[in-house]
């Protein structure tokens, strides 16, 4: 009976130890979809795989040169000012208080 108890004892302590070891699990989507966990040193990558991952990016190679010329040829557009920190640049730190007061 007493090593029973022993037995039962030892799997808890090692379940709660599995436990208590933090688990990240990570969503981004910034161009693509990522969905990873990592636990202790494993890294599991769930979505995309890397199938996936590997088919996507000889297919977009092409794309990347295309992007380029376009690039080239095409001068960027002007990008408009933050039209709060022009008010801050002409009135200065007071006035800008002020219009957020009111």
């Amino acid at each position: 009976m007493l090593t029973f108890l022993y037995i039962l004892f030892g799997i808890v302590a090692f379940i709660i130890t599995l436990f208590c070891i933090p688990i990240r699990i990570l969503f981004d989507y910034d161009k693509i979809f990522i969905f990873e966990i990592k636990w202790l040193f494993l890294k599991f990558r769930i979505y995309p795989s890397d199938e996936e991952k590997k088919k996507k990016k000889t297919k977009k190679e092409p794309e990347k040169e295309k992007d380029k010329k376009k690039k080239a040829e095409k001068p960027e557009k002007n990008k408009r000012e933050n039209p709060i920190k022009t008010f801050y640049n002409n009135q200065g730190f007071n006035a800008l208080l002020d219009l957020i007061k009111y």
